[in-house]
């Protein structure tokens, strides 16, 4: 995917940079949306679920201010940033589609 980045912007480590952004980005959404989904499906006392969307949203911001997660999407050319954003897509459409 770099590959193909670099050909469409040119060889800038910037666009690659850009890229993994958007992709924790992505990452961050899809956990926001998984955290809340499983907190009601499994965790059914009434309390958990009244601050479900504020704890989804709370482990998302903590997603997206974590130091080494910042630092392998800003300062390498790693596929860190794609395989959080397959896992975590995966772990909710298994939870979506099974359940």
């Amino acid at each position: 995917m770099i590959a193909g980045i670099y050909t469409i912007f040119g060889i800038s480590p910037l666009a690659a940079v850009a890229f993994n952004v958007l992709l924790n980005g992505l990452t961050a959404i899809i956990m926001y949306v998984f955290i809340k989904d499983f907190m009601k499906y499994f965790l059914s006392n009434f309390s958990i679920m009244l601050y479900a969307e504020k704890i989804a949203g709370a482990c998302s911001v903590v997603f997206l201010l974590h130091p080494a997660i910042n630092y392998y999407a800003l300062y390498n050319v790693h596929p860190f940033s794609i395989d959080l954003l397959f896992l975590f897509l995966s772990l909710w459409l298994m939870m979506r589609f099974l359940l």
